[in-house]
Formats: structure tokens, sequence, C-alpha cells
């Protein structure tokens, strides 16, 4: 596939990126930024599994038939998947002006996983305790955020929706996108095309019934790989802006870097002329 040998020099780049950040130490006021690391271990298992993936999938002989086939509507999944895990990073570690909203953005995205925690349905006598301290650090968290200065800062609409732990705070995919440097109208039709496989819209299932040949499963895992350059790419960038340090790592694969300028730039927003995206 054309695009396979940048893959593997960024995806191992990538690696190594995030593992030169490991065990860092970090203080009280400072280990919520510890979630950096488990952000950027969740895309790499997206990114790697996308890849494996591409290299299609041979089931043991059922039926008397050999059966093979790229599963290109999972990798389209996966795609997606990545691109909202970036996008969460970003939003919560690298957009934000200042540590104060970082920090604020974080409290509100720790304390949706803590409401969704409170909804599950638990039987178990050990579960319900565990589900009532988890209540009670939830109330707490609940109340710092409401005290926070950039809470106050926020419209009414954004502080309904941090309340209720949508870490988002209402905004849409797209805007998330846009804030990232992301051409928005490039994003909807990507992220739209994407969710048509995770949410299996018609045209998922019109294109496979177009062909499923494997020319064209192929074709559509190189396809996937494009979108994971360049949210790879996107990831490494930002990062690297978290850590400048690390681009001292660049010596070690001199092409990632020629590679990430090459694919940080696939969705971004156009130049406008005054050297600023």
């Amino acid at each position: 596939m054309k695009y396979e040998t940048d893959y593997i020099i960024l995806f191992e780049f990538l690696i190594r990126l995030v593992a030169s950040q490991k065990g860092t130490p970090l203080t009280s006021q400072t280990r919520w930024l510890g979630d950096v690391q488990h952000v950027a271990t969740k895309l790499q298992m997206h990114l790697g599994s996308l890849f494996y993936l591409t290299r299609g999938t041979k089931l043991p002989k059922l039926g008397g038939n050999d059966i093979s086939y790229i599963d290109y509507s999972s990798l389209f999944v996966l795609a997606r998947a990545a691109y909202e895990t970036y996008l969460n990073f970003n939003f919560i570690f690298v957009a934000p002006q200042t540590i104060m909203e970082k920090k604020f953005r974080h409290m509100v995205w720790e304390l949706g996983a803590l409401v969704d925690r409170q909804k599950f349905p638990v039987t178990e006598g050990e579960d319900i305790i565990k589900l009532k301290s988890e209540k009670q650090i939830l109330d707490s968290l609940l109340q710092e955020i409401l005290s926070d200065k950039v809470y106050f800062s926020l419209p009414s609409d954004r502080q309904k929706e941090a309340r209720k732990g949508n870490w988002q705070l209402g905004y849409y995919w797209s805007d998330l996108a846009e804030f990232a440097g992301l051409d928005r109208e490039e994003f909807k039709a990507a992220y739209r095309f994407l969710c048509s496989y995770a949410h299996t819209g018609n045209l998922s299932v019109f294109q496979m019934s177009q062909g499923s040949d494997p020319q064209t499963q192929t074709q559509m895992a190189e396809t996937s790989l494009g979108f994971a350059l360049g949210i790879m790419a996107h990831f490494i960038s930002d990062y690297i802006k978290m850590h400048p340090n690390t681009t001292a790592l660049y010596k070690q694969l001199p092409k990632a870097e020629e590679l990430v300028f090459i694919y940080d730039g696939f969705g971004k927003k156009a130049d406008d002329g005054h050297g600023s995206r």
C-alpha cells in the first residue's frame, strides 16, 4: 500500500515520543496531566489496530471455503475513534490558552466519567459501596468546578454542560476540529463519511454493494491509512508543543520530521496569506 512505509515510520516515532515522557514526575497540582499519557496510549492502540487490520483478516476454513478479506468498515470505525481521541486531547490539553482552563476542562471530563458510572446498574454489595463512595467524589469535584474562575467566565449554556460533566461543553465535533486548526467543512465531510460506517448508514452498505473485490478493499484500506496519517501527525505536532524538548527525538528518525510536516497539513485550514492558519 502506498502509505504503508510512511505509516510505519510515523508510528514508530509516535511510540518513541510518548515513551520519552513516561515516568515524568508529577506533583499533586499537576497529577491530572498524567492523563495525557493515557489518551496517547488510547490513540496508539487505535492506530496500531488500524494498521494491523489493513493486512487483512483470514478465518479458519469454514464450510469448506477459505475466507479472507480486508474489513474496511472496521478500519473506518477505528479511524473515527482515533479522530475523536485526538480532538479530545487537543480540546483539553492543547487548545486552551491557560493552564487554568486546561485543568478546568479536565475536571469536567473527569466529572463526566463519574456521572456515567453512577448510571450503571449495580447489584453486588461491594459495587454498591464503591458507587456511594464515588458519589462523594463526584459531589466534591462538582463543587470545585462550580467555584472555579473559568466556570464563572462561561456563558450560562456552557456552564450547564459543565455541571452535567459534558466535557465538550456543548461544542460540536466540528467546533473542536476548528479549534485544532482543521478546516471545518473538510472535517465535517470526512467525519460524516466515517460516522456512516460507525452507525451503519446506508452509504456504508451502498459502497459495499458497489464492490467488495480485493482491489476495492485495498483502496478503501489505503483511504483509512490516509485518514490515520493525518490524525497521527496532528497529535505528534500538538504533543511536541506540550513538550518542546522532545523535538530532539527527530534526530533519531529524521524522516519522521518531514512526514509530520507533510501529513500535519492534511485537513488543516488554508493559509490566510498572513502566515497563520
